[in-house]
């Protein structure tokens, strides 16, 4: 696993970012994190890639 980017923001500033509501950001995080896309750490948020 290789970390291809890390941000620190909140879910409400993310949502916001997003145009998107706080739940919706909250969900699709969550999913996110289910799928091993994204690594949570707090407010950092890490995107993740697969090298083969």
């Amino acid at each position: 696993m290789n970390v291809l980017q890390s941000i620190n923001i909140g879910r409400e500033d993310l949502a916001s970012f997003a145009g998107t509501t706080t739940e919706t950001c909250v969900r699709v995080l969550t999913q996110f994190k289910e799928e091993e896309i994204l690594i949570t750490e707090g407010r950092k948020l890490k995107l993740k890639t697969k090298i083969n």
